[in-house]
């Protein structure tokens, strides 16, 4: 779809900049460009539901998007380890306002 081609297109001229701080937006464009597919297409996406962990975990994942960090219970999640990702991601910022530590 045209939606989905801009998106790419986007993340890709992001992903390829100098700077780390928009570099690391290439995974947001992604994450809204996905949900903003899906809900258009009404596909409902079959994630891993992390909002339901009832015991305590440290959460090692290759990535988290923003909208999986902002449903994470800092009760249940102890911290967070990501492959990809870094300090300036948006997912990093959401988990450092949760009370969460993260590392990439």
């Amino acid at each position: 779809s045209a939606l989905a081609f801009a998106g790419e297109q986007q993340a890709t001229t992001l992903e390829v900049l100098d700077s780390p701080l928009l570099a690391a937006r290439a995974a947001d464009v992604r994450d809204v460009v996905g949900r903003a597919l899906r809900h258009v297409s009404g596909q409902v996406m079959q994630k891993q539901d992390l909002s339901v962990l009832k015991q305590p975990v440290i959460l090692l994942a290759d990535d988290l998007t923003p909208s999986d960090t902002a449903l994470l219970k800092p009760e249940t999640v102890l911290g967070i380890c990501t492959v990809q990702g870094g300090p300036t991601a948006h997912a990093a910022i959401l988990a450092r306002a949760l009370g969460i530590p993260a590392i990439a």
